[in-house]
């Protein structure tokens, strides 16, 4: 309970001097509540209050100016900063496998700060962003490979705009080659995100099976991945991928005697036999 502080006071009436009839004369009563106490303070300061209304006057040149540079140094050109990122990056084509990238990884990563907002996903295309991403997946260093997918995907997340901008620009077959061909692995796990986006890319699904039929890589397990995230949310897929002439139960059931009881396979064995449960339990 809040503590109400006590004026100091002897009594509540007291005899004021030179009163010539030495009769007691009642002080007003002492505040026992939070709110009386606000009254009693008013009250109080009522004389130390200004005896007119306060004057407001134009603000002069030099305060304006100088609020005016406060609220800039406060406000971001959200497009300005896209567009000096996508200036580094047009040098991107420039870049050999042993050189410094910490300029355009940089770059990446400022965009990516804004584009997961879907506008300025849409905006990041529309001033030519799209622009630099080829040449970026086809750069020799591979942290340039791995972060324009990561941008990639970012920008597809929940975004038909750029869902669509992706598929007319021809990044997934890009993105597909990346996954069967690059030698590191960071990077096709980060083109494999890129393609898990709701991207309609179900003509692919011939290449995905097609990868589950070469030597088993570390990739293998996110197409897997991928598949058995196709195949829950379209029937389309999973008629597509229950095609004969794919013969994926044949290969689903070849690689799980491969990997089988083997721990650090475990993952790609629930993703294969959940395959085969969503595909030909009923066959």
């Amino acid at each position: 309970m809040a503590l109400v502080p006590q004026l100091e006071s002897h009594g509540s009436n007291r005899q004021l001097e030179g009163n010539p009839s030495g009769q007691a004369i009642r002080q007003s009563r002492q505040p026992t509540t939070l709110q009386g106490l606000l009254r009693f303070a008013m009250e109080a300061t009522k004389a130390e209050d200004a005896p007119h209304d306060a004057e407001f006057q134009p603000m002069d040149d030099e305060r304006k100016k100088f609020l005016e540079d406060a609220l800039k140094s406060m406000t971001i050109d959200v497009v300005e900063v896209l567009q000096n990122q996508i200036r580094t990056l047009q040098k991107v084509n420039r870049v050999r496998a042993d050189d410094d990238v910490s300029q355009y990884e940089e770059a990446l990563e400022k965009i990516l700060e804004y584009v997961d907002h879907i506008d300025i996903a849409n905006d990041f295309h529309k001033i030519g962003g799209c622009v630099v991403l080829h040449p970026c997946l086809q750069c020799p260093h591979p942290k340039i490979r791995a972060g324009v997918c990561d941008l990639l995907a970012v920008l597809c997340q929940n975004n038909p705009y750029c869902q669509q901008i992706i598929l007319d620009h021809e990044f997934v077959p890009k993105l597909l080659n990346i996954i069967e061909n690059d030698e590191d692995t960071q990077v096709v796990v980060k083109a494999l995100y890129a393609l898990s986006g709701r991207l309609v890319f179900l003509d692919y699904i011939p290449t995905l099976i097609q990868l589950m039929s070469t030597e088993r890589s570390p990739s293998h397990e996110h197409v897997l991945g991928l598949l058995v995230s196709l195949v829950e949310e379209n029937p389309t897929a999973v008629a597509e991928c229950k095609n004969s002439k794919y013969n994926l139960k044949e290969t689903l059931q070849k690689y799980i005697s491969v990997i089988r009881n083997k721990e650090e396979y475990l993952e790609e064995e629930q993703y294969c036999k959940r395959l085969l449960h969503l595909l030909f339990s009923g066959v």
